[in-house]
């Protein structure tokens, strides 16, 4: 991914200084049969033709101690990313394609500022110096475990299982990252070495100010069916305002 797309996230989404560090949890070291799981489901997610889910984002805001939720939809192919988000409060809509060739990250103006321009981000997927950001680099086409290696498992009452990732090279925007898998069935005991079993349910992005940004996802489906192209494309519309990047 393109250093601009780190440009266009921080335009589309606040991100967020952490008010405090993360809870305190029990991590170890993660065992053969939960790495083999991550892998196997990384491969899953890489090799599918598509990956759908509803999304919660959340922000939290330290310096004015505040947080901020926009819910919306996920949809992956093969590197290409789809997330379609609206605040409830503002009704404000932040829409993030990343396409084959350029991403558009797009910010729609609060229903008090109907009148204002809507913003767009745009620039090319590819520059010289390119590299993984944010949530994106554990969404990419190679899969996240070229960019992020584990350096540990928490586990929880419920079965899930949360990795937690350290980046390989110093140009992936994140401190650290994480990423749980659920068992698809409430109450189940999945198998570990079954990756159909589990879904994606939690990603988390801290990155070097140590601001904080999740995504809850549910209702996570992964069909071999791809999307149509034109939902990875995007023609900004009359009265936007766009500001080109890396071209």
């Amino acid at each position: 991914m393109s250093k601009w797309i780190a440009t266009a996230l921080l335009f589309y989404a606040v991100l967020a200084h952490a008010a405090s560090a993360p809870a305190a949890v029990a991590i170890a070291p993660a065992t053969k049969e939960q790495r083999a799981l991550l892998e196997a489901y990384q491969k899953r997610m890489v090799g599918a033709g598509q990956l759908r889910a509803k999304v919660t984002r959340k922000t939290l805001i330290g310096l004015l101690g505040t947080e901020k939720r926009a819910e919306g939809s996920l949809l992956l192919s093969k590197g290409r990313v789809r997330i379609d988000l609206k605040t409830a409060e503002t009704n404000e809509r932040q829409l993030l394609i990343v396409g084959s060739k350029k991403f558009w990250a797009t910010t729609y103006p609060p229903v008090i500022l109907k009148d204002a321009a809507i913003q767009v981000v745009t620039g090319p997927i590819k520059s010289k110096k390119s590299g993984s950001q944010g949530v994106l680099a554990l969404l990419a086409k190679d899969g996240f475990l070229k960019s992020f290696t584990v350096s540990g498992v928490a586990l929880a009452e419920g079965g899930e299982m949360s990795y937690y990732l350290q980046p390989k090279q110093d140009w992936v925007e994140a401190k650290r990252a994480l990423l749980s898998l659920v068992p698809l069935k409430k109450g189940s005991k999945p198998n570990l070495a079954d990756a159909s079993q589990w879904a994606v349910g939690e990603m988390k992005i801290w990155d070097f100010q140590d601001n904080e940004t999740t995504y809850f996802l549910k209702e996570v489906v992964i069909e071999k069916k791809s999307p149509a192209d034109k939902e990875f494309e995007f023609t900004p519309p009359k009265n936007a305002d766009v500001m080109p990047v890396g071209v």
